[in-house]
């Protein structure tokens, strides 16, 4: 995708290269080490990538004494991708460094309630070519997509997004990369997110981990020996479509009582409000609520914190499901580390806590001993992080 960039680079200065950014920082004796080339060769090629602009010095290493060693980087601004997150809720569409850096985002909201609008494919496409003519051509390394619905990666290709208004069966390349005159890949939320976790954030440089988001829609990135795991139809991680009530209502994708329908960013503040007006409730919202409206992110979360039996009854009940299907992905993947992110997760800190004791009450004591179950680091951007890393990491790894 990216070979007339490296292409004037042996195989030997591009594993150097790799090695460089897979530590984030790095000396010039470390990265003799790591990398098991001779002084002589790593010094040049370190050489030669500093006169090219590839990577920059970082200033200096700690030392208890003696001259302090140079620490090594990619340099954030050899290049930058475009990215976009596509969620149910709105998108968030920006400009990366090399180093995942955000160097500037828009947060467009929805246009209507569901399946969502707010960016076409026509209107997405111009405010990319604003920020191509922003940034210019030769200095964008590519773009990235993340998308909220069924995605075919390998084919450059979006399937099926239920939550989304116009945008199934759309061929990226096509509509974005041959008009714009940029290579395009497009993945999941959730993997883009899994990916910006994996590489940046809660669970940098584990090996096995899942991230799971719970937004609008529920699903799951999963990585296996530090690889994103796609499935044979690159189906893997749809746990938001698992019938969690077998009377329950339908999905947008057809199936009855999937977890999504239960557990998701809105399903809250409609629990906690239909509650509301039920006889004989009491809750610390009431009064502060109006009728027919739904209580803010931040009245639940004060309401919980002062022991409101109303509102941690619906937080605890919509964490025992989240957790009881989550116990059921540590059994089958059994990974080292599972990330909680989305917008519920970002409203609602405390469901980690709770999907943490499902988790452990549920799961086989063998898949549990090691795994580590955290909130979300990159929060609100670690999908469009990731957007742009699927491509950043194509440049390094060929």
């Amino acid at each position: 995708m990216f070979h007339s960039l490296l292409s004037s680079y042996s195989r030997n200065q591009i594993q150097i290269l790799q090695h460089i950014r897979r530590c984030g920082t790095i000396t010039r004796s470390e990265l003799v080490e790591v990398s098991g080339f001779k002084l002589l060769t790593v010094t040049k090629t370190v050489a030669r990538f500093l006169e090219d602009g590839l990577i920059i010095e970082a200033g200096h290493e700690n030392s208890t004494g003696g001259r302090k060693a140079t620490l090594l980087s990619i340099n954030p601004h050899f290049r930058y991708t475009l990215a976009v997150d596509m969620g149910a809720s709105g998108a968030r569409i920006g400009v990366v460094g090399m180093d995942g850096t955000v160097i500037e985002d828009q947060l467009i909201q929805k246009k209507y309630r569901m399946p969502a609008q707010h960016q076409t494919v026509e209107e997405l496409r111009e405010t990319l070519t604003q920020l191509l003519e922003k940034y210019g051509r030769e200095n964008i390394l590519g773009l990235g997509i993340g998308i909220s619905g069924s995605v075919r990666h390998s084919e450059g290709r979006i399937v099926f997004c239920p939550n989304l208004l116009g945008w199934n069966e759309v061929d990226v390349q096509k509509e974005f990369g041959d008009v714009l005159g940029i290579p395009v890949l497009v993945d999941t939320v959730a993997r883009c997110m899994a990916l910006a976790e994996f590489t940046l954030g809660a669970g940098q440089g584990v090996p096995n981990q899942v991230t799971v988001s719970i937004g609008t829609s529920v699903s799951a990135g999963i990585i296996m020996d530090g690889r994103i795991y796609r499935g044979g139809d690159e189906a893997a991680g749809e746990i938001g479509h698992t019938t969690v009530r077998e009377n329950g209502g339908r999905c947008t994708c057809g199936n009855i009582g999937c977890l999504e329908n239960y557990v998701n960013q809105h399903i809250i503040p409609r629990r906690i409000a239909r509650q509301l007006q039920e006889p004989r409730s009491y809750s610390l919202l009431q009064g502060l609520v109006p009728e027919g409206e739904r209580p803010t992110p931040e009245q639940i979360r004060q309401a919980a914190a002062d022991g409101d039996h109303l509102v941690l009854d619906v937080l605890t009940d919509c964490a025992d499901t989240m957790g009881t299907a989550i116990s059921y992905l540590a059994n089958i993947v059994n990974p080292q580390v599972i990330i909680l992110g989305g917008r519920a997760i970002e409203n609602y800190p405390m469901l980690v806590d709770e999907v943490k004791r499902v988790v452990k009450r549920r799961s086989a004591m063998v898949t549990q001993r090691n795994l580590s179950i955290r909130a979300s680091q990159l929060q609100e951007r670690a999908t469009l992080i990731g957007s742009a890393l699927q491509v950043i990491s194509a440049l390094f790894e060929g």
